[in-house]
């Protein structure tokens, strides 16, 4: 059941756009809360208030609205990390930087993660949003790891392979955090 359009709810929600942007943060919520199994459609046209054909006009199918807050939520977290990336001019502080994120400790981070690895064996489109953000990490970290090769910060000849095996690496501790 639709929630009332009250005035303040139409200025927050701010026309077409804005109850897009509404599915996807409820979709985001819904998976957070209850993993990509459980973002069904009901669940996030009842999270965001929407009936389900204000879903249907803004997505084509349900893996599209979870791929969709999936993508939101990587976006915000490879953000950070990009602007770690400019916040530190020497290779040595920006790598130090990457490698304590205090996102690396955080549970609910990492489970979103480990189940959409999960779902995407089944989901293709999710699969594709996650191969796209897995190489936007290992592009950033290859790029600190070049930059410390250029500037004799240490001995780095394949810079793309190095930074794969790390977030590898990392993503293995992830799972066992």
């Amino acid at each position: 059941m639709s929630r009332p359009q009250t005035p303040a709810r139409v200025a927050r929600v701010g026309g077409s756009d804005g109850r897009r942007a509404e599915l996807i943060d409820a979709a985001r919520r819904v998976i957070q809360r209850s993993g990509f199994a459980k973002a069904t459609v009901g669940a996030i046209t009842s999270e965001a208030g929407a009936s389900l054909g204000l879903l249907n006009y803004h997505f084509d199918s349900r893996d599209d609205v979870v791929a969709e807050a999936f993508a939101a939520a990587a976006r915000a977290d490879l953000d950070q990390l990009e602007e770690i990336s400019r916040r530190h001019a020497d290779p040595p502080a920006r790598l130090a930087a990457y490698l304590d994120l205090e996102g690396w400790a955080d549970r609910e981070v990492w489970r979103m993660w480990i189940d959409a690895w999960g779902e995407a064996v089944h989901t293709e489109k999710l699969r594709r949003t996650l191969e796209q953000f897995e190489r936007g990490w290992r592009a950033v970290l290859a790029g600190v790891l070049a930059d410390g090769d250029r500037q004799d910060c240490w001995s780095c000849a394949e810079p793309e392979d190095v930074a794969g095996r790390l977030v590898a690496a990392l993503d293995g501790l992830g799972l066992h955090t």
